[in-house]
């Protein structure tokens, strides 16, 4: 019985270490599979939204839309044309080869226009409406002058206000979407056209809508 005895009260510290052993092992299972869930990168799409403040009258402007040093677009604004008749053109072009730049627009012959989308226009695959390349430059806005007096002729942003410019673009060889917000004005002898932001899809193929900035979109979202 002593030996039956003591068997039992050897075995019972040994069942209760047994058992603290797995309650630290299931303890330490549960601990190292919270951390992996941590430190595991969220799959999920993100908007980049840069805010501009902008407004040329004449010049070029650039636009890298990712921030890696390649610019993707240029916006050129310049007049050609003699002393007594000028015409100034607004228009959109490719900026880096590597960037192989389209924008949502049509294409008559040669010559391109780009299309003035609005808020929540679906910039992607999925558009309505086809992708074009800007090259040569696509037309924006178009006006004529001559001593004293200067009258829009035409183009798909004459006198735009906070209208998006849907852009195609690579990086690293894939797909991207994203816009460029614009406001075009009409002047003497200039066109005023003023940037006041863009962003762009960073998950490859995937659609943006027209002002999205990421923020969920409705009416007070396009600021």
């Amino acid at each position: 019985m002593k030996s039956s005895h003591g068997s039992t009260k050897h075995s019972e510290p040994d069942s209760a270490a047994r058992s603290q052993q797995l309650e630290k092992c299931l303890l330490a299972y549960a601990l190292a599979g919270a951390g992996a869930v941590a430190l595991t990168p969220a799959a999920t799409a993100e908007v980049v939204y840069t805010p501009a403040d902008i407004t040329f009258t004449h010049g070029m402007l650039e636009i890298d839309l990712n921030h890696d040093g390649i610019t993707d677009f240029k916006v050129h604004n310049y007049a050609t044309g003699y002393s007594s008749f000028y015409t100034v053109r607004l228009t959109v072009s490719e900026g880096s080869p590597e960037a192989s730049a389209e924008v949502i627009g049509r294409k008559v012959a040669i010559q391109g226009s780009a299309w003035a989308a609005p808020f929540t226009f679906p910039i992607g695959e999925d558009s309505p409406k086809p992708f074009i390349s800007p090259s040569p430059p696509a037309l924006m806005a178009l006006e004529g002058c001559e001593i004293g007096y200067c009258f829009p002729i035409g183009g798909p942003w004459r006198n735009a206000t906070r209208r998006y410019l849907g852009l195609r673009f690579s990086i690293n060889g894939e797909v991207h979407y994203g816009w460029a917000r614009f406001s075009v004005q009409h002047g003497y002898f200039f066109i005023g056209a003023k940037l006041s932001g863009y962003a762009y899809e960073t998950e490859p193929n995937k659609t943006i809508l027209a002002g999205d900035r990421g923020l969920g979109l409705d009416a007070s979202s396009e600021g």
